[in-house]
Formats: C-alpha cells, sequence, structure tokens
C-alpha cells in the first residue's frame, strides 16, 4: 500500500543524505547523496569518498570548475566515515515529491543519520542551478 505524502513522516529536507541502494533505479548505485530542494522537485547529489585521485585528474584534464566538486571534511555533523568526502555537483538526479516518496517507502533510498548544514549547502551550487532546473 502507497502512503500519501501528507502522511510520509521523513519528507526530503534540504543538506539531508540518502544512500541509494544497489537496486535503486536512479541515481549512482550504492552511493550516498545529497538532498538540495528547488520549488516541487527534489535532486540529489552524488557523493564520492575513495576516488580523490580520480577527481584531481578529472578536473585537470577536462578543465572542469573544482567549484563544481566541493570538499567536506568528516564531522560530527554529517557523519561522514572517510577523512574527506567530496560531492559532485555536475550530474544530479532530479525526482518529484512523489517519485522521492516512492523510492523511500520501497527502500530503495534510504535515510542517513548525517546532513549538511546551511553553510555547506552554499558550497554546493544548487541554488545557482535553481533557475535552469525548474525552467
Amino acid at each position: 500500500m502507497e502512503l500519501p505524502l501528507s502522511l510520509i513522516s521523513q519528507s526530503p529536507s534540504e543538506g539531508s543524505m540518502y544512500y541509494f541502494g544497489e537496486d535503486c533505479p536512479v541515481g549512482v548505485k550504492g552511493h550516498i547523496h545529497i538532498c538540495a530542494l528547488v520549488g516541487d522537485k527534489v535532486l540529489f547529489f552524488n557523493t564520492c569518498t575513495s576516488q580523490t585521485n580520480t577527481i584531481v585528474k578529472h578536473i585537470r584534464f577536462y578543465g572542469a570548475d573544482p567549484n563544481s566538486y566541493p570538499c567536506f571534511p568528516a564531522d560530527q555533523i554529517n557523519k561522514f566515515n572517510r577523512e574527506y568526502t567530496y560531492v559532485d555537483c555536475n550530474k544530479f538526479t532530479v525526482l518529484s515529491k512523489e517519485e522521492f516518496v516512492r523510492l523511500l517507502t520501497n527502500e530503495h533510498i534510504r535515510l542517513m543519520d548525517g546532513e549538511l548544514t546551511e553553510i555547506d549547502m552554499q558550497k554546493v551550487p544548487a541554488s545557482r542551478m535553481k533557475h535552469d532546473v525548474c525552467g
């Protein structure tokens, strides 16, 4: 039975972290994603903890903007389990709130304990993309 959006106690919130399981039909499977809210849409940015050197090489080779890969040290708020975690702001998954609830209800997406603070979220350029995503 699918619950209506109004009955779901855990609605998406800015800066929350969600794990996209191996069976998740969207996003990067087996990775943590950071949530950003844009109007009635929910954006999820993939995180990367184990490929620091690959990201640096990618930035240099493709001339990518280093600001599109903000790096966050592990702390008591974000609860990352590696010394540093990058957020890939170049690719993101856009879901409606209803799609999000369906994936959460079916346990394809699971809420993590940590979160990014409001200050941390300013480093994620979602605010600059809001007009592009919402038209």
